[in-house]
């Protein structure tokens, strides 16, 4: 099964998690079945997160080579790796 870690990086999951950010859409549906990727279409290049606190952008920027900002939403191209973070922020 593939783990979340072996994706991005664990003081990443660390800082979404610390300030209570949640996994939504696809990804969360293949921890739901266990990592059966059988199951699911197709595992996009995007990890989305959801949550409040916009500070954590400031956090996780050592983190990204490549930043891009919207008005609910910030994308964040990781280090190393072909996958985007997407932060989606609630009201």
């Amino acid at each position: 099964m593939l783990k979340l870690y072996q994706i991005m990086p664990k003081e990443v999951i660390r800082i979404l998690s610390k300030h209570g950010f949640r996994l939504v859409g696809p990804w969360k549906e293949y921890y739901l079945l266990r990592g059966n990727a059988l199951l699911i279409s197709e595992l996009p290049l995007k990890i989305t997160f959801r949550g409040r606190d916009r500070s954590v952008v400031e956090e996780l920027r050592p983190f990204a080579s490549r930043v891009v900002g919207g008005k609910n939403r910030v994308s964040m191209k990781l280090k190393g790796s072909r996958h985007w973070l997407v932060l989606e922020f609630e009201e």
